[in-house]
């Protein structure tokens, strides 16, 4: 539900997919139990969830999702990507779950040790690098309580946005045992959580080719032309911020989300300018200049007259960089035509 509700679709039935770590040592092999050694393997999990079907129904598809996963202990993840027709990381599901599995201790044991005088507390899991954006482990303390941790990957993931998951993964848990009835939706469950921001894990596209173009700004003065940031794919929602405030010329500043934007799209996108008559002059970070300028041998195609494109630094460039660009654009705009 938290996936749900981090991929901004709370609002109608959506696909759903996380991986869950299996202990590796449910296959039949005699004493598997006592063998030492890693043998976790994560292995996906895909569901569609609908906001409007029940807490419970929900709980019995995961969890008959989760007990099929058995019968695929022994098979690398690796493997399972293969199968899936996995060609990357990035296809790969963004968030992986953990239950921590323990051998089970001998009966009594810690009785029979502390008579002895001697006192072992349980160890805590250790956490190391993760590949996943964000991996969660659940685990209980010395009391017996559950206790959530988590890795993640500060390239993909902001501490904030972790820390916000892992506060409504703990708020969701213990409402659910009171609140969620049989007739309980998983909508009516995240309402509870209304009061603060939704996390975002990624940025969906645009609905339609048109919402791909934000505009910034508008011009200052009449006549003025129009400056088309082109947002590299990968970049967070936004990045064009600082540019924004940085350029002091008249010109208006939209951007076009290129992430899931092909170049027949973004033509589309870019039409509404086009038909206005406007000036164009597409400008962007590094990793843009590809569609930019793909997109003006188009424009000139049609319209006669080429757009210049402008290309920077990466938009983490830092501050030097972002204001180079902003000056490149306001002297590219000063140019006649």
């Amino acid at each position: 539900m938290i996936l749900l509700r981090a991929g901004g679709t709370a609002r109608g039935p959506a696909p759903v997919s996380f991986s869950v770590t299996v202990s590796g040592r449910g296959i039949p092999m005699e004493g598997i139990a006592r063998v030492p050694g890693p043998f976790d393997n994560p292995l996906p999990v895909s569901l569609d969830i609908d906001p409007a079907a029940t807490v419970p129904a929900l709980l019995r598809t995961v969890r008959d999702r989760v007990l099929d996963l058995g019968a695929y202990e022994w098979v690398t993840a690796g493997q399972i990507k293969q199968w899936l027709g996995y060609d990357a990381d990035a296809d790969a599901p963004h968030t992986l779950l953990s239950f921590e599995h323990r051998p089970r201790p001998a009966k009594d044991l810690a009785a029979d040790l502390a008579a002895q005088g001697i006192h072992v507390e349980d160890a805590d899991p250790a956490g190391l690098q993760t590949t996943f954006p964000i991996s969660v482990l659940a685990h209980r303390d010395g009391m017996g309580g559950l206790v959530l941790t988590s890795l993640h990957d500060r390239g993909r993931l902001h501490d904030d946005q972790v820390a916000r998951m892992l506060d409504h993964s703990a708020r969701l848990l213990r409402r659910l045992p009171a609140r969620a009835e049989e007739t309980t939706t998983v909508a009516q469950m995240l309402s509870e959580l209304d009061d603060t921001a939704a996390p975002r894990l990624y940025d969906h596209p645009p609905a339609s080719a048109e919402r791909r173009l934000t505009r910034l700004r508008g011009p200052s003065r009449p006549g003025a032309k129009t400056v088309c940031l082109i947002a590299p794919p990968g970049t967070p929602e936004g990045c064009h911020r600082e540019l924004a405030r940085r350029y002091q010329g008249p010109e208006a500043l939209t951007a076009l989300r290129a992430d899931a934007a092909g170049l027949p799209e973004s033509l589309t996108a870019l039409r509404p300018l086009l038909a206005a008559g406007e000036h164009l002059i597409l400008g962007g970070f590094s990793g843009s200049g590809a569609l930019a300028c793909e997109l003006a041998r188009h424009i000139a195609a049609d319209t006669g007259t080429a757009p210049l494109v402008v290309l920077g630094a990466g938009h983490d460039a830092g501050e030097d960089r972002v204001r180079d660009l902003a000056r490149a654009l306001g002297a590219a705009a000063r140019r006649p035509g």
